[in-house]
């Protein structure tokens, strides 16, 4: 089948970056656009170029059952996996995108066709999963043009452990007692997990989820929370109204997510996250500067207590004791101070 001449081949020629192409494979310097789009979509070749920056071959395998060595999986790409829904990227989220960008016709290809058109341009993305903050990742290193750092991050090229305020690989890897090498392993293993796993130690999920309502059916706590314009707190000791108004006071406005602006910007600043966690009291004893909150939920609680009237070895004696003896004492406080 002439897959040039095609209307298959027309309906989805945004979705080859022919220039992109080139530049990865010198054997494609010389051939036609025609001719690298023929023999992308050739069903013989088990082995085509990766037609644009987006495009992983392995992660498109796994999710559509190719055998890569027996099968064309960008042409099964085209045929099957974007009516599907199959982002071409683990690191790619197009429902996710697509909330960012309402002026789109709200299906992935719109998604998929905004990114590539917008790599080409050399132009920022909006957000493209709610697991990569590109300003967080980006903070200590310079990447270089956007479509550079793109073209590194979804080819695989760009591993940083925090890609989040909230997303701590490491943290992740520790409690499926894995260690993660790329971006694309880390993400399979938070979604094949056999139970809900926390990204960072800060997102309490048993805490997140006690809010939600019994009736409230989610695979995953960290991906609801950070796709959810949500006042929820993901942190017993982190109270989203109190913040709020510390936030106003000290930078002049109420942030609309208090958890990430507290976690990026606030403790930095010495505000306090809740009426039960004293910041200054804390860091006085531990000479803490830097993220306090994170630093007594490790292991910092064993030695220094996070409020000068509350104690929380006793309280948690006295939780033990009580009717609350499967609630965190942190929670506890929370909800029955």
């Amino acid at each position: 089948m002439n897959f040039h001449s095609s209307d298959f081949a027309n309906t989805h020629r945004w979705f080859f970056d022919l220039e992109f192409v080139r530049t990865r494979n010198k054997n494609a310097e010389n051939l036609s656009d025609d001719a690298i789009i023929e023999s992308i979509l050739d069903p013989g070749n088990q082995d085509p170029y990766a037609p644009n920056v987006l495009f992983d071959a392995e992660h498109c395998s796994t999710a559509l059952g190719v055998t890569r060595n027996l099968e064309n999986v960008v042409l099964r790409y085209l045929q099957e996996g974007m009516r599907r829904g199959v982002s071409p990227n683990p690191l790619f989220d197009p429902s996710f995108y697509l909330s960012q960008c309402t002026h789109l016709l709200q299906n992935p290809s719109a998604a998929i066709e905004d990114c590539l058109n917008r790599v080409r341009r050399n132009e920022r993305l909006p957000c493209f999963h709610p697991f990569f903050d590109e300003d967080f990742i980006c903070k200590d290193c310079d990447f270089g043009a956007p479509a550079a750092f793109y073209s590194a991050l979804f080819g695989g090229d760009i591993y940083e452990v925090r890609s989040h305020a909230l997303v701590d690989f490491d943290h992740l890897g520790h409690q499926l007692n894995r260690t993660f090498e790329s971006y694309r392993e880390a993400l399979a293993a938070y979604w094949d997990a056999e139970h809900d796993v926390s990204t960072h130690v800060l997102f309490d999920l048993d805490f997140y989820r006690a809010q939600l309502g019994k009736d409230t059916d989610i695979r995953r706590g960290v991906y609801h929370y950070l796709v959810s314009n949500t006042q929820h707190s993901p942190q017993p000791l982190f109270d989203p109204s109190f913040y709020r108004q510390a936030a106003k006071e000290t930078f002049g406005q109420l942030p609309e997510r208090p958890y990430e602006h507290y976690v990026q910007q606030g403790q930095y600043c010495g505000l306090d996250p809740s009426p039960f966690f004293d910041t200054q009291h804390y860091s006085s004893q531990t000479n803490c500067e830097d993220a306090p909150l994170e630093h007594f939920l490790r292991d910092g609680h064993l030695s220094a207590s996070g409020h000068a009237l509350l104690r929380f070895a006793q309280s948690r004696l006295h939780a033990a004791a009580s009717n609350h003896s499967d609630t965190a004492v942190e929670a506890l406080l929370a909800t029955e101070p």
